[in-house]
This record gives structure tokens, C-alpha cells and sequence, in this order.
């Protein structure tokens, strides 16, 4: 039996429900499935959120439960979320890069984003990656020229729309 919850619920459910199991996290396209069971008993808490698997984790960590990688499945299977994608939006980075061609950094996100915060996202990951480093923001930016591009649901729709299966 899998009991879905919404991910604020998680920790409580989990507790409530099956006390001393631990949580699974594990990376979804638009952000991340958190599952809880215990073996021998056949019950699956599953929550799914729109954070990364790190972001997800420290959360829960916080509401004081074990979390490790990955998740468990159902009768085999992983589950799906059934969240509704219709929020997609998609931005898009052209920047100079230190090649001898300009870079073009993609990504998609569930809610429409700023310039601003589509570049964010990019420094960020740039951080992460170590693409980047001992570099402010603002040195970046001005760095890099960028060019953000947002698209929306509506106009990925279009765009989609004018090609020929």
C-alpha cells in the first residue's frame, strides 16, 4: 500500500506511521521523491517536492528523521509522481566563455523565473560544479555578457506546436 503525502507531512507521517524507519530520497526531474517503509510491513510513505535531493534531505534531517539515498519501490516498480507539468518554464544562458565558442546553459523549472534568478541559478551551479571559482555575482555577470532567454508554457506550446510529427 503506498500512502502519499504532501513533503510538509512527510517527517510526521513517517513517524506516526512507521516509527523508526528511515527516509529514502531520490533525484525526479522536477525535483525529488522522499520515501519511508519498513520491511515486513506493506506500507510506503511517499512524498515528492520540488527541491533537490540535498535540499529535500536537510529538511527532513531537520525534522529529526535518518536520511539516506534512494527510495523504495512498489510491487517493483518506482514511483511516479502525479504532479501536474503544465507550470513548465524553460531559461536559456548565452554567455562568452573562456573557449572560442560562446556557452549556452539550459535548464527548466516548475514557476516562471526572473532574469535575474535563471542567472542565479546558473552561478550557482557553476559554484557547484567548480565551473567557476573565486568569483563574485557581479563579476560573473559582467564577466560573461550573458543573454537569458525565458520561454513559458505558452510558448513552448507554440514552439512545439509548429513542428511536424
Amino acid at each position: 500500500m503506498v500512502l502519499r503525502v504532501p513533503f510538509d507531512a512527510f517527517a510526521d507521517t513517517v513517524k506516526r506511521r512507521l516509527p523508526g524507519a528511515e527516509a529514502y530520497v531520490a533525484p525526479r526531474p522536477f525535483g525529488s521523491v522522499v520515501t519511508a517503509a519498513q520491511p515486513g510491513r506493506a506500507l510506503v510513505v511517499v512524498g515528492f517536492c520540488r527541491r533537490s535531493p540535498s535540499e529535500a534531505r536537510r529538511a527532513l534531517e531537520a525534522e529529526g528523521l535518518e536520511v539516506r539515498e534512494g527510495e523504495w519501490c512498489h510491487e517493483g516498480e518506482p514511483i511516479e509522481s502525479t504532479e501536474d507539468r503544465s507550470d513548465l518554464h524553460v531559461g536559456a544562458v548565452a554567455y562568452r566563455s573562456g573557449e572560442s565558442m560562446p556557452g549556452l546553459w539550459v535548464d527548466a523549472f516548475l514557476g516562471p523565473r526572473t532574469p535575474a534568478e535563471v542567472l542565479r541559478a546558473l552561478y550557482e551551479e557553476f559554484l557547484e560544479t567548480g565551473e567557476l571559482r573565486d568569483c563574485t555575482f557581479e563579476e560573473f555577470v559582467r564577466t560573461a555578457q550573458p543573454n537569458v532567454v525565458l520561454l513559458g508554457p505558452e510558448e513552448l506550446a507554440r514552439l512545439a506546436g509548429r513542428k511536424k510529427p
